[in-house]
């Protein structure tokens, strides 16, 4: 039981991609014209949405919250990227170059 719950939470994608994923699927949505799928999709974006909003602070509410919000969707963005890119990783070692002095143990 213990395997499968934390096969569970590996499964889970990032938090932070949870207003995108909600996102594209109201526009899937509303491109398939199925009013259930957009009510229930526009409901679990709002949901998203007023929840991150709750978490922040109203001392934090000014100018620099919107380029946070910015670096965000940057940051979301990147994170999407790299899970895509997560199935090459499996299939070449990427090494690391050591580019230093060894240490002398001759003492």
């Amino acid at each position: 039981m213990d395997y499968l719950v934390k096969l569970y939470q590996f499964a889970l994608p990032p938090r932070l991609l949870f207003p995108l994923i909600t996102l594209v699927m109201l526009g899937l949505s509303l491109l398939l014209n199925v009013n259930v799928a957009i009510m229930m999709s526009a409901i679990s974006f709002l949901i998203v949405v007023v929840a991150y909003g709750l978490a922040i602070p109203k001392k934090f509410y000014s100018l620099r919250l919107l380029k946070v919000f910015k670096a965000t969707s940057i940051a979301c963005i990147e994170t999407l990227k790299a899970l895509f890119k997560l199935k090459s990783a499996s299939k070449e070692f990427i090494h690391t170059p050591h580019t230093g002095t060894e240490l002398n143990n001759e003492l």
